[in-house]
């Protein structure tokens, strides 16, 4: 069940926007510090996402290639689910290494702004709880998820996935 604002938007595609909105921003900031392009940090944008998100979907296929070797067409149906975050991370380096060629600025300097900006680590429990993927409870160990539809079995997780 995804929760929709007003009936049509996503709210966890609403908050993985806003998350990609404040990395491009702060890294605009980093890149004004480094002496670098003004454009810098939309630049990195426009070239990181898109690539992550085919490369994190060309991932998800390949890990369930039986399925879609049945059912060829529904590769491109990602809005259905079915991205995989490995892949995600290997198309945004991608993204960002060709834009580092293309611009003549050092890969490594990209890949330093970058590093601290995983968009998904601050809004992932948010997003999950309007998917009811998780609910999360105060426990003994901290902050516990319960996953009472079957998600995780009813198996208590701590954060970052860790089963208890």
């Amino acid at each position: 069940m995804r929760t929709k604002l007003f009936g049509v938007v996503s709210i966890y595609g609403v908050l993985i926007a806003l998350a990609v909105l404040c990395a491009v921003i702060l890294c605009q900031r980093e890149g004004r510090r480094r002496g670098l392009p003004e454009d810098i940090g939309l630049d990195m944008a426009l070239w990181a996402v898109p690539l992550g998100v085919v490369c994190a979907r060309l991932y998800y296929v390949i890990f369930r290639w039986d399925y879609y070797a049945q059912n060829p067409v529904s590769i491109l149906y990602f809005w259905q689910g079915g991205l995989a975050i490995y892949g995600g991370v290997i198309g945004g380096a991608l993204g960002l290494y060709l834009l580092s060629r293309r611009r003549r600025i050092s890969c490594l300097t990209l890949f330093d702004m970058a590093a601290p900006l995983d968009p998904g680590a601050g809004h992932r429990p948010l997003g999950q709880s309007f998917q009811w993927r998780g609910i999360r409870i105060p426990g003994a160990v901290g902050l516990l998820a319960v996953f009472p539809r079957g998600g995780s079995g009813g198996r208590r997780m701590a954060p970052g996935n860790v089963l208890l």
